[in-house]
């Protein structure tokens, strides 16, 4: 299964960019990096990057670390056209890489091509859960920034009895 992969594609995913690396394999031969959009535009151009190398989309992988609502661009997009990906837990990369210094988007970009070619034993490509799971998820999560903020909000009333009726009357209406 491993062997079909001849490129390693590292992305180091942040809210409005695309660090993009190019690694092909024998290991570190032939380094390209490249910066795009976080958006189906940037996606295209990646695609489009590896399409102008004229290389098979099958013999990729590409990697990312699952940073939330902000790689999920990248992750339908690479549903929706069958491109193998694996999303990374943070953690991992950070603990294969041990201390390190220098870091910067593009180093990042590349240790996770790097990550990728050295630990496919690892390898599980991934697959978005449907969409009514993500729907769940993601009224879970605003579920739990919603009782967090009644509970910040009902800290404020602790105050009634310490501090003036007049000062608190205001904060209290609000």
């Amino acid at each position: 299964m491993y062997e079909k992969y001849l490129f390693f594609v590292g992305i180091d995913v942040s809210k409005s960019k695309l660090d993009v690396t190019f690694l092909e394999k024998p290991l570190g031969k032939k380094i390209v990096h490249f910066v795009v959009s976080n958006d189906n535009k940037g996606i295209k151009e990646i695609v489009k990057q590896l399409n102008n190398r004229k290389i098979a989309l099958e013999e990729v992988l590409i990697s990312f670390e699952d940073t939330g609502v902000y790689s999920l661009p990248l992750g339908c997009y690479l549903t929706r056209y069958k491109i193998d990906y694996w999303m990374i837990p943070a953690i991992e990369i950070k603990r294969s890489k041990g201390i390190s210094r220098g870091k910067t988007d593009k180093n990042d970009s590349k240790d996770i091509a790097f990550y990728t070619l050295t630990h496919l034993h690892k390898l599980r490509l991934t697959q978005l859960p449907e969409l009514s799971l993500m729907e769940l998820k993601l009224l879970f999560t605003e579920r739990e920034k919603l009782l967090k903020s009644l509970r910040i909000i009902g800290s404020t009333s602790e105050g009634i009895g310490y501090i003036p009726k007049e000062a608190m009357g205001d904060v209290l209406k609000i």
